[in-house]
């Protein structure tokens, strides 16, 4: 049998992951977006003037409160930040999370039976940090008379290679992207918005 938390982390993986959760890429892809714009809008200082006319798609329209529209990308920031975070981070075994979980010596993922329990195994950590190889980086370990239970995973710290490092570090970055560009693009409207007023 799993630890529990590994376990829980394996089970909520497995239900989540249907379509019951939206698309992970287009969370990020709208989340990146919106913090962009939001980010270019605070830090060019865009004004408009009151009234503001528009014509999108040929239909004339008239802003008369034009200071909103920073606002209401701000919500939006806001907003897509919370939901990539917890729908790409909390309810899915996000990378981060599965390292958490090898670093405590737990199994991230079980075993789905396919290949050899210590291959699959192998896969699952070397997927998680590439660079490292067994049985000179880390060893899996296995319940007695059980080849299938996976109970844990012993990784030695000074096999740490300065590649799988960088590598795991610029996963991290990748994953977190979406959360620091929108903070910074928070930053810069209210910036913004204070030193204009």
């Amino acid at each position: 049998m799993l630890p529990e938390a590994a376990e829980g982390y394996g089970v909520l993986t497995q239900e989540l992951t249907t379509e019951s959760l939206p698309d992970a890429a287009k969370l990020r892809r709208f989340a990146l977006t919106i913090g962009i714009i939001l980010f270019t809008y605070g830090i060019a200082g865009v004004k408009l003037e009151t009234p503001a006319h528009i014509e999108p798609l040929g239909i004339p329209f008239e802003l008369t409160r034009p200071n909103l529209l920073g606002f209401g990308l701000l919500l939006a920031s806001i907003y897509s930040s919370l939901r990539y975070y917890y729908y790409c981070m909390v309810l899915t075994m996000s990378p981060m999370k599965a390292r958490h979980v090898l670093r405590n010596g737990q199994p991230p993922h079980r075993l789905k039976g396919d290949d050899s329990p210590q291959v699959e195994a192998n896969a699952i950590v070397e997927r998680y940090y590439p660079g490292l190889r067994f049985p000179e980086d880390y060893k899996t370990v296995f319940e007695p008379g059980k080849p299938l239970t996976w109970t844990g995973v012993e990784i030695k710290p000074i096999s740490w290679k300065k590649r799988t490092r960088w590598l795991v570090l610029g996963e991290d970055i990748d994953l977190l992207l979406p959360l620091l560009v929108n903070g910074a693009a928070i930053l810069a409207y209210l910036g913004s918005f204070v030193f204009s007023h």
